[in-house]
């Protein structure tokens, strides 16, 4: 199966087991312009294929680093 141009292999590149898999993005690359706006690299979105179970981890642990980055932030906002 092709998606943009990426050849799934059915094999997950964070455990390597051979089972049905999706492409899930990756990383991102953003750079601040001169002007101090910030531009996301559009030809840069990288894909990871992975299974389910690494899927569902990898969500987990963005989802628990997203809140601990929002209350670090709302603890500066109060502080203030």
């Amino acid at each position: 199966m092709i998606v943009n141009s990426i050849i799934k292999t059915g094999v997950c590149s964070k455990c390597k087991s051979v089972s049905q898999t999706n492409l899930y993005h990756e990383h991102n690359i953003i750079t601040e312009t001169h002007k101090g706006k910030f531009n996301l690299d559009q030809g840069i979105l990288s894909r990871v294929e992975l299974c389910k179970p690494c899927y569902d981890m990898r969500l987990a642990i963005e989802q628990v680093n997203y809140w601990k980055d929002h209350i670090l932030e709302e603890e500066k906002r109060r502080n203030l």
